[in-house]
């Protein structure tokens, strides 16, 4: 869902674009979690520093990963989708059969192991890593690129499990890897991000309204600028059930005004705004990520949990 925004302002440094410049389009969810609210409202360093600092936080924490792997009711094709966009770069551990675990990392749709020694004293990389080197192997040594592509062909078609010599003097070990799980170990996301969510929503809300005067509004503003801090006034409380949305809402007004992120369904935040009371509809957005439904709703779905605890 796309929303129109006629206004030639940044919504964070409220600074029209440097020309050549033109306003750029943001993910309110970020396109790395499959977002699809989005809005041309950020110029174009604001939108650079919170990728870079903010956004891809989310596709290291252990959390919000195994939420995504557990949604129910997914269509296998548009999970794996997910979890491929999500999981780019990131860490997790392979096994296979009488071997230690092995760190590895995901790549496009394949899970590559780190370069190691294993047991036997054999240097194991990934795939196209061997291919690089068996690449420059044999272009060192005055062969063809039609033999090079024959020996990557025979090294490619090789048994598992078994020495393979593609081409004289180069020798390698096909292992086979099972069992793939995420790293245990990753950076938490930044409550930067849920901040920079309920902001951009309040934006949509508000419309022109954004670049009004308003001490508690320029508060919240200041962290999304300068991304030093974490923004303290935020509560997580993933949920038992789970859900297959991604949703935001307005979940109060008074004494101050308050939204609720879902992400992947079960994580869920309350962001507060103390000191902002601009009365403002109470409206929400979902997505469902089964289906790629996405648009406005009746903000009572997305109902709090009846206890949380505060993220500090």
């Amino acid at each position: 869902m796309k929303v129109e925004w006629p206004f030639n302002r940044c919504i964070i440094c409220q600074l029209p674009p440097v020309l050549p410049n033109k306003m750029t389009e943001e993910h309110v969810i970020p396109a790395a979690l499959s977002g699809k609210l989005k809005a041309e409202f950020l110029c174009k360093n604001c939108n650079d520093k919170l990728g870079e600092k903010v956004d891809h936080t989310a596709c290291s924490d252990l959390e919000i990963r195994r939420a995504a792997l557990e949604m129910p009711n997914m269509p296998q094709d548009r999970l794996a989708k997910i979890n491929q966009r999500l999981n780019e770069g990131q860490r997790f551990v392979i096994r296979s059969p009488g071997q230690p675990d092995v760190e590895a990392v995901a790549k496009g749709d394949l899970i590559q192991p780190v370069t190691f020694v294993n047991a036997r004293g054999r240097l194991v990389q990934p795939t196209d890593l061997v291919v690089k080197e068996l690449r420059r192997f044999m272009l060192e040594r005055g062969k063809s690129e039609a033999e090079v592509r024959d020996a990557i062909d025979k090294y490619k078609a090789g048994p598992v499990g078994d020495d393979i010599e593609p081409t004289p003097g180069f020798v390698t070990h096909k292992h086979s890897f099972e069992n793939a799980t995420l790293h245990t170990k990753g950076s938490p996301v930044r409550s930067l991000l849920m901040l920079k969510i309920a902001y951009e929503f309040l934006a949509l809300i508000l419309g022109p309204a954004i670049y009004e005067p308003n001490p508690a509004q320029d508060k919240i503003r200041s962290y999304l600028e300068n991304l030093d801090d974490e923004y303290p006034f935020i509560e997580k409380f993933p949920l038992a059930d789970k859900y297959r949305i991604h949703g935001i809402a307005v979940e109060a007004t008074k004494p101050f005004v308050s939204f609720q992120v879902r992400i992947f369904g079960s994580m869920a935040y309350r962001v507060n705004f103390p000191g902002y009371t601009v009365p403002i509809r109470r409206w929400g957005y979902t997505h469902d990520l089964g289906s790629g439904v996405d648009g406005p709703v009746d903000r009572d779905i997305l109902s709090p949990p009846a206890s949380s605890t505060t993220k500090r």
